[in-house]
């Protein structure tokens, strides 16, 4: 599976929908109003289609620096060079970035 579109995405209000636009003006996705969703709910739901390279970009950087730690630091010495992360949440993690990646 190839990539998806770079973000940042935007979210624009189209009147009848709400538009998921890339960085160079494509489109990626519609979250449409009807009379079964509130407006704010549908305005919720773009705003987070909008976010998610972003959020996978956090994820996937936060994962990485979880995966990489092992110790943890006061300000005067080292106290544990234990992993500071349970595995199930690391797999929950790497179960989420596979998924946003790779479906």
């Amino acid at each position: 599976m190839s990539g998806h579109t770079p973000g940042p995405w935007r979210a624009e209000d189209e009147g009848t929908q709400w538009a998921i636009i890339s960085l160079d003006d494509n489109l990626i996705g519609v979250a449409y109003k009807d009379i079964k969703a509130r407006d704010e709910e549908v305005e919720a739901n773009a705003r987070l289609m909008a976010a998610a390279p972003d959020l996978l970009e956090c994820l996937t950087l936060a994962y990485e620096w979880l995966r990489n730690i092992r110790m943890v630091v006061t300000d005067e010495t080292i106290i544990n060079t234990q992993p500071i992360a349970t595995k199930a949440g690391m797999e929950w993690f790497r179960r989420t970035i596979a998924k946003a990646k790779e479906g």
